[in-house]
């Protein structure tokens, strides 16, 4: 049997367990919603291009109408200056992510509160056991001395019965 202490019980149980990992993970979806509603607020930047291939030029005398090739491109800039709406999913996001945090140290306190009230049953049954037994050795002994002094003539039967019963209770 791996004896372990306290400390490493709680942070193996804070290691393995399913709930604190699905905590953490539930942080990081938050972070992520965060830079999301972020992302709204910044410039965009779009560009388009297209080319056109004809067979041959379109031509009237002394003039090309169309040429073969016509290439095309243009860049559009948008800059959002004000825009409250994004703003206020910006901060709603980040109270997200603290509510987030807040759950997932929640959890991992209830998760190391339960593994410590676990280890700690466990330290108490391993010493009423070893209270047990003792009581058991203190009992045998004491039969053993109750019958001697009988048998010697010292102590009566009432005290080798007694401790007789005692240690058939113990």
């Amino acid at each position: 049997i791996e004896h372990v202490d306290l400390a490493a019980a709680v942070s193996r149980a804070l290691a393995r367990n399913p709930t604190a990992a699905v905590a953490a993970l539930e942080v990081e979806r938050a972070e992520a919603l965060v830079r999301q509603a972020r992302a709204a607020s910044f410039p965009t930047v779009t560009a388009a291009g297209t080319l056109t291939q004809l067979d041959a030029p379109r031509e009237r005398p002394g003039l090309v109408v169309a040429p073969a090739q016509s290439p095309s491109a243009n860049v559009q800039v948008t800059v959002p200056l004000i825009v409250p709406a994004r703003w206020a999913q910006w901060a709603h996001a980040g109270e997200n992510v603290d509510v987030a945090r807040a759950s997932a140290a929640d959890v991992r306190r209830l998760l190391a509160l339960s593994t410590a009230r676990a280890y700690l049953a466990i330290v108490a049954q391993q010493r009423i056991a070893q209270i047990n037994e003792r009581a058991r050795d203190t009992a045998r002994s004491h039969a053993e001395f109750a019958h001697t002094r009988f048998a010697g003539g010292v102590g009566n039967r009432i005290d080798e019965v007694r401790a007789g019963q005692e240690l058939a209770t113990t």
